[in-house]
This record gives C-alpha cells, sequence and structure tokens, in this order.
C-alpha cells in the first residue's frame, strides 16, 4: 500500500541520516506527503518508447494524445517507475468512478486494446521498452 511504501521510504531515510559520519552539523531530514499523493510515475513525453505509444493512439484513435502527468488514484505506475522500469497510464473514455453505476464505453475498450497490441508490436519491433526512462 501507499502507506507501507511511505514508511519504508521514511525508514531508509532515517538510516542514511543515522550512517552520516559525526561532525559539527547536526544532519536532518524529513519526507512528507504532498497533497494527494499525486502520482509522480511519468515517462518522458519524447522518450522513444512514449513517442511510439502515441503513435498507436493517434492512428487508431485519429487524434493525438494529450498528457496527462498527475493521476490521483493509487494506481501501479508510481511503484513500477522507483524499480527502474518505464510505465504508462492509458484508458478508456469512462465515468461515474468508484459509484454504483460506474461505466466504460465498449467502443473506447476495443479501441484502447487496439492500442495496446499495437504498440507492443512496435515496442518488440524496436526495442524501445530496453531504452532507460528519465
Amino acid at each position: 500500500t501507499w502507506r507501507q511504501l511511505f514508511a519504508a521510504l521514511r525508514d531508509e531515510l532515517d538510516a542514511y541520516i543515522a550512517g552520516l559520519p559525526a561532525g559539527g552539523d547536526d544532519y536532518t531530514a524529513s519526507l512528507r506527503q504532498d497533497g494527494l499523493a499525486t502520482n509522480f510515475g511519468t515517462v518522458d513525453w519524447d522518450s522513444p518508447a512514449s513517442r511510439q505509444l502515441r503513435d498507436a493512439i493517434t492512428r487508431i484513435k485519429g487524434t493525438p494524445p494529450r498528457p496527462y502527468t498527475n493521476h490521483y488514484a493509487g494506481d501501479i505506475r508510481f511503484p513500477i517507475r522507483i524499480l527502474g522500469a518505464q510505465a504508462f497510464g492509458i484508458g478508456s473514455l469512462a465515468g461515474d468512478f468508484y459509484g454504483p453505476n460506474e461505466w466504460v464505453d465498449e467502443d473506447d475498450l476495443v479501441r484502447l486494446t487496439a492500442v495496446i497490441v499495437e504498440t507492443v508490436r512496435s515496442w518488440s519491433a524496436r526495442g524501445a521498452t530496453s531504452a532507460s526512462s528519465s
């Protein structure tokens, strides 16, 4: 969970500070949650893998995607990025999230599946997934 990850990060920071050499200066550090735990797990917009994903979206949907760098739900992209892997967030047209009448547009879900298939084929052919993320 986010709380477990945050606690583990705090423990690592405390251990690092405790391991610094003693001297005339006191070392302090803090780790705090900023706002609503916005997910900073984005991939560079101009990376090869990102361009290939955007190209697939543009070909299948007919319009280029817009960047959406912040995600307020507890998704998996941030922990994946901590492990050094590229992570992308894309989805279908939907609404009424977390409500009893949450919905997903079927046609858009089919387009999303096509985008994923085309993107993975492109990454496999060009080796973009092996490129380091920034």
